[in-house]
């Protein structure tokens, strides 16, 4: 009987313990063996499979998610959009305490999003409306349907993912909309709209231009522009964005909404679910077949990991939705389908060639020539660190090395 009690007791304990944990992270600190490949450029321009860039160390197992659709984080805390429960989740990264927003009252959350002042923003599809709340999760500001000529009285308005902007106001994603990001200041009021896509036009439709008659060109020749399919707010105050559809190159937007990432080595995504910013400018995109690209600051292609599984494997999605970066650097991944949230640590080379990239554009490059030669040690084929480590030549105006 005495063994018996014993045995119950310690059962209760391991039970409360690890429910205790499961609520933050239900993993260990170590990182597990990769189950998926990186590969990056080599010399040749080429992809190859390199070293591990990332590796799973833990996972968000039990916060109790339905069809979860998007992922934020800021300033050490967590923000979910809970979508099939109807409710925003708040998790302290420190020390996991949880908050709900918007239980009964929100209908359909698809996007989350938070500002350096703590105000958390939500784009509500199923509600037609965006808000913004207070640290005390309380109502401040309703970004509703927008009643002037220039938006468009006939409209659709149905917000689908948010974007602070710095008056605490938004950039929201309209469903079906192709004029742009839909911008308005901290009051609701209208701002126009930011950042439209161009219409790409290759040498058929160039050619076809020139031969068809304006009736077959309606006919044959596609004019409208791809919709957004994700946005965020970086560190440094801009607007990044993917469109829709294959093919897609992230969009790093100034002021005026234009792309400032004009060079001819960005990467192109295929169905791009999310993207984040890293605080040192690392642009992060996550496609619908969970592969995540990882791209420097200046529009260069880093590395490609990840990927799909339809089984429970460490480090593979089923259906990604939301990807987010902590102040470590590690990258944490909503997946839909699996109601969790897997977490990448950096492996030493790539930390090593994060800190190289982030030293070069902060003018230390006798730094990032010493790291850039470790990675190199490593690993010499790394197109990637060539390019840096000329680039930090330059500088020098050592033209011959």
């Amino acid at each position: 009987y005495k063994n018996i009690k014993k045995f119950l007791i310690f059962f209760a304990l391991v039970l409360v313990l690890q429910s205790s944990l499961s609520i933050y992270l239900y993993a260990s600190d170590n990182a597990t063996n990769s189950t998926g490949y990186t590969v990056a450029y080599n010399n040749d321009g080429k992809l190859q499979i390199v070293q591990d860039a990332y590796l799973p160390v833990g996972s968000y197992l039990d916060l109790n998610l339905s069809a979860a659709e998007d992922l934020f984080i800021m300033d050490n805390a967590m923000y979910i959009a809970d979508t099939g429960n109807k409710r925003i989740l708040r998790i302290r990264l420190d020390n996991g305490k949880t908050d709900v927003l918007g239980e009964g009252f929100l209908r359909t959350p698809t996007g989350v999003a938070a500002d350096k002042e703590g105000r958390i923003y939500v784009a509500d599809s199923g509600n037609n409306e965006a808000y913004r709340f207070n640290t005390n999760l309380e109502l401040e500001q309703v970004f509703t349907k927008p009643d002037t000529p220039n938006f468009g009285i006939h409209a659709n308005y149905k917000p689908l993912k948010v974007a602070p902007s710095k008056d605490g106001g938004v950039y929201l994603i309209n469903e079906g909309s192709v004029a742009g990001l839909v911008h308005m200041d901290r009051y609701g009021g209208f701002l126009g709209y930011f950042g439209a896509s161009e219409v790409s036009v290759n040498p058929f439709y160039a050619m076809a231009d020139k031969i068809l008659t304006e009736e077959q060109k309606s006919l044959f020749l596609s004019r409208t522009p791809p919709s957004f399919a994700t946005i965020i707010k970086g560190p440094d105050d801009l607007i990044y964005s993917v469109n829709r559809g294959n093919a897609a190159r992230p969009v790093k937007h100034n002021i005026g909404g234009d792309n400032i990432l004009q060079i001819s080595q960005m990467p192109r995504v295929q169905n791009a679910m999310d993207i984040d910013v890293s605080d040192d400018g690392r642009i992060l995109v996550l496609d619908s077949d969970g592969y995540i690209t990882e791209i420097t600051p200046d529009g260069y292609l880093i590395n490609i990991f990840a990927g799909p599984s339809n089984t429970e494997r460490a480090g593979l999605f089923t259906l990604p939705t939301g990807i987010a970066t902590d102040h470590r650097g590690y990258i944490y991944v909503l997946d839909k389908e699996k109601n969790n949230i897997q977490i990448f640590a950096p492996t030493q080379s790539q930390s090593m060639l994060h800190k190289a990239i982030s030293d070069y554009r902060q003018g230390n490059y006798e730094e990032s020539i010493t790291l850039l030669t470790e990675v190199l040690r490593v690993n010499n084929s790394s197109r990637l660190a060539h390019t840096y480590m000329g680039k930090n030549y330059v500088q020098y105006r050592d033209y011959e090395a």
